[in-house]
């Protein structure tokens, strides 16, 4: 009775041990399943972003660009305040009795005058950038 009863203890022991073996074995694919599917979220989410980079690239004005348009526009500018620059001079000349009004007048045009070309120039940068 004694090797029988030791044989089915042992037997009873590997049983015991082989079932602890397989439940940790389900336990560690469980794990791992889980840490590729969190590890999979995280490479879509670094693909959105590589993604969203990649589209602001596209469509962002480059230096060249902007540098090119920017210049332009200055120079334009800068010969629109000449012209207004002759045009006073050449009106306070001709006309010496120019009261305040005028000038306060020819001011102001001289100001709207910038103001559309700097208004123009943002327009056209907002235009380069939409492209």
């Amino acid at each position: 009775m004694g090797e029988v009863g030791l044989k089915e203890y042992l037997e009873s022991q590997v049983d015991f041990l082989k079932e602890i073996v397989r439940l940790s074995a389900e336990a560690a694919d469980r794990a791992i399943q889980k840490n590729e599917q969190a590890a999979e979220k995280r490479f879509e989410g670094m693909n959105e972003f590589r993604q969203a980079l990649s589209d602001q690239s596209n469509t962002f004005l480059t230096r060249t660009e902007y540098s090119l348009n920017h210049r332009n526009l200055t120079d334009k500018v800068e010969i629109l305040n000449g012209r207004i620059a002759e045009l006073t001079t050449i009106y306070a000349t001709k006309s010496e009795g120019l009261s305040k009004l005028g000038a306060i007048t020819l001011g102001t045009l001289a100001v709207i005058a910038t103001l559309i070309s700097a208004i123009t120039l943002v327009f056209n940068l907002l235009h380069l950038a939409v492209k």
